[in-house]
């Protein structure tokens, strides 16, 4: 399992911590998503344990707040493509001051697409494994249908 963040040319850490990010609808959240969360000096990076890396560009953040909901005090970050992330993050107070602080000289960037499932599964296993899988999920469907035809012969003889 591989937490070490993906960085751009002149891109810094500014802090590292464990979040937890929500979903939230119409004022209701529902279960969390534990990740390792980075703020640089140009964006807010996720990364769960063999999920892709997500990369927030700090230069479209246009609000910032703590919210509770559910009885729970979460961080709400709204960007310019009216999205929102909800998260929980040890010291949520000074990680607004600090991201409040470092958007303001953040670049201009734009979102970056999320890596596919399939390419963090060939990164992770390797192709022969994935090969292997595919052979194998290949081989139980022929032995499946093999012992249906089989058993359908087989009644069709016992029965005649």
């Amino acid at each position: 399992m591989n937490l070490t963040p993906q960085l751009r040319d002149g891109e810094t850490i500014i802090r590292e911590a464990g979040a937890t990010v929500y979903m939230v609808r119409n004022g209701i959240r529902s279960g969390g998503s534990n990740v390792r969360m980075w703020l640089t000096n140009q964006r807010i990076l996720l990364k769960a344990g063999f999920g892709p890396q997500r990369a927030l560009p700090l230069s479209s953040i246009t609000g910032l707040g703590e919210e509770v909901v559910n009885l729970f005090k979460l961080l709400r970050v709204d960007f310019d493509d009216n999205h929102s992330e909800w998260f929980t993050i040890q010291d949520q107070t000074a990680f607004i001051t600090q991201l409040e602080e470092t958007r303001i000289n953040a670049p201009k960037l734009p979102y970056e697409a999320a890596e596919s499932t399939a390419g963090v599964a060939k990164r992770m296993f390797g192709l022969p494994l994935i090969l292997m899988a595919g052979i194998f999920v290949v081989g139980v469907i022929c032995m499946v249908g093999f012992v249906l035809v089989f058993g359908l012969l087989m009644a069709m003889a016992g029965g005649g």
